[in-house]
Parts: structure tokens; sequence; C-alpha cells
């Protein structure tokens, strides 16, 4: 069976982003089953055309995305097209739903929903059943508590990781002391500001906090640790699981869930590696966190300043929920992913086909 994937960012675009490194890792499992080909977004003139991965093949189209990819997918003839989106409002995305059975009216379509969207316009979401043979959402709250409702065609088909592959990588050196690690977008809707602040307010000499992303809120948690030398920001980091690996404790305090991930990604990863995780109160961190069990859920700033004061305090309990976090991770694979994805390709086309 022939599938073409639509994806607009896959690796090895330098973006901090669950969406990309998620669908890379999904495409590097399907490939092994599927004749499959990935349409993407041409970001760069250095980047190539058409790549060969292991498993499949990576073509890439200039702006205007969504016209040229669909147009080039039609060109591929494939018995299956998967629209990966990130599209956060529903009704773009039911556009581009449409646009592309208007382009490819014969062929089935899945749409994947990786991101949490807006769901502002619930209702919106019948019409997908008319348009699509499934819709899939990576978090577990949209299709059982929200979209089961209005969308029979739901289906819950979970974010990976591959942790063999995150135990191969090797640790960065740190500084002695406790090292916390914030890894993400540097926006209000990520949240880091909250950490910062909080972590200005704690009384410890012996720990560091680790920053890892760019955003539009740089310049201001620069300003507000410029006297701290127990801060550090990296800006983009190329190798930013090393640096994962060499963080004691590692904080998620997202204010929003609309644009991440399903389930973050940076989170699980983090908890394969066997970190104890302080998460806000947010709808892609609470069904990866048990608080008092793999870490902490807070929802206001003192309750970070004291879960972040626990944990530095005692190693013991650090790795104790390091280790539960690890055990919570490992029915995040790829591969049993890859393998629900697998299962329902196949009763969809069988159904199709009767």
């Amino acid at each position: 069976m022939k599938i073409v994937y639509i994806n607009k960012y896959f690796f090895p675009m330098k973006r901090h982003s669950g969406i990309l490194n998620f669908a890379y890792d999904l495409c590097n499992n399907l490939g092994k089953r599927f004749d499959l080909e990935v349409v993407s977004w041409k970001y760069s003139k250095d980047v190539r055309k058409v790549e060969n991965f292991a498993n499949y093949k990576v073509r890439r189209v200039k702006a205007p995305f969504r016209l040229k990819s669909i147009c080039l997918t039609k060109y591929l003839k494939p018995d299956l097209i998967i629209l990966g989106s990130g599209i956060k409002y529903p009704e773009l995305l039911l556009l581009v739903t449409l646009f592309v059975k208007l382009i490819c009216p014969s062929v089935p379509l899945i749409v994947y929903q990786h991101n949490i969207p807006n769901f502002t316009i619930i209702p919106l979401y019948r019409l997908f059943d008319k348009i699509c043979l499934s819709f899939w959402f990576s978090n577990p709250f949209i299709e059982e508590q929200i979209l089961k409702t209005v969308y029979r065609k739901a289906v819950y088909v979970p974010v990976g990781i591959d942790p063999e592959k995150l135990e191969k990588i090797p640790v960065k050196e740190k500084t002695n002391g406790i090292r916390i690690g914030y890894f993400g977008h540097l926006n209000k809707s990520k949240g880091v500001d909250r950490l910062v602040k909080a972590f200005l307010k704690l009384a410890f000499e012996n720990c560091e906090l680790f920053i890892a992303g760019t955003g539009s809120l740089m310049q201001e948690i620069k300003e507000m640790v410029a006297e701290r030398e127990n801060v550090s920001i990296y800006g983009y980091c190329n190798e930013v699981v090393s640096y994962i690996k060499s963080c004691d404790i590692l904080v998620f305090p997202y204010r929003e869930a609309i644009t991440i991930l399903g389930l973050s990604l940076s989170c699980l990863e983090g908890m394969a590696l066997g970190k104890p995780i302080i998460a806000s109160d947010n709808i892609s961190l609470i069904p990866l966190v048990k608080h008092d069990y793999n870490g902490f859920i807070f929802n206001k700033e003192e309750e970070l300043i004291r879960y972040l004061g626990i944990l530095i305090k005692d190693g013991e309990k650090r790795k104790m929920m390091g280790k539960r976090s690890k055990e919570i991770s490992r029915k995040y694979s790829i591969s049993n992913t890859t393998m629900q994805i697998n299962k329902i390709i196949e009763e969809v086309i069988s159904e199709r086909r009767d």
C-alpha cells in the first residue's frame, strides 16, 4: 500500500517542535511496513527537494505549502493520504481537508491532529465525519471527554518515543549541584517566565537553571537573570536530549495547551530518561504526571517554588520519582503507536473494500 503523509515541518529542520520530532520517529517506523512518501515544506534553499531516508522518501515543496503539497500528493497517486495537522483552528483545518478531497476525491483520507486545537467550535468537527475515513487525536481527553459525543470516527492515537534511541545519546557534562531544566519555546504560552520567577526566589546555592529554547521572551528572560551566574540560556540546542540527560529535575510550566503536541514530547523524553517532572495543570501534561508519584502538578507560583524546594533537598525522592517516570513512559513507545496505526489502517481499508 502506498501512503502519502503530509506534514509541514519535518526533519532535519532546526525548530524546537514536538510535532517535528514525533513525525520523524513515526515515519521511520511506518516506512518499514508501507510504501511511504512524506510531503513537507522546503523551508530553505539549501534543503533538497527530494531526499531518501532509511525506509521512505521525503519530497519538499515551496510556499504556498498547502496548495503545492496537495497537488504533489495527487501526482504521487497514493492509496491512502494521512494529513498531519498542527493547525489550531478547526475551521481552517476543515478548509484544508475539503481542499484535499477536492483535488484527490477518490483517495481515502485520514486526518491526524497532532497538536491540541482550539475547541471554540466543537460542532464543526461533525463535518469531518462525512469527509474523512478516520480522524486521529494525540491526546486522550480530546477523544474521551470532548469529541466522542460529536464525532463518531474520532480515535485516540497516542504520541510515541523511541527509548532505545534516547538511551544511546551521550549525556552532557554539568557543573556540580542540582540542574533544573526547561526545554521549549520562550513565550508566554509555554510559561518559561513563571519558572524563572520561581527559581529566582529559591534560597539554595547548590542548584542551577538551564534554559534551552528561542522565542519572544528571550530578551526579557536575559534581563531577569542578568546578575545570576547560576542561570544558563542556550537558545536553540542541537543536542537537546544530551542536555535533558544532564538535568536532575525537569519543569514544564505551560499556561496553555493550544499548539502543543497532544502529549508533551519533551516531557515524555525526560520521563523515559528517568527524570522527576514538575508540570503545570495542563491537558498536554496531566496524563503523564501523577502528583506526588513521578512528579508534581502545580497551579500557583508558590506551589512551583515549594515543589522545586522539595526535589532540590531530597535526592532519594528525585531518584524514586525518576524511576516511576521511566516506568510510565514505557507504554508510549513509538513501536506501540505504529502497531496501533498499522491495525487501524488495515481495518479502515478492509471496511472500505467490503
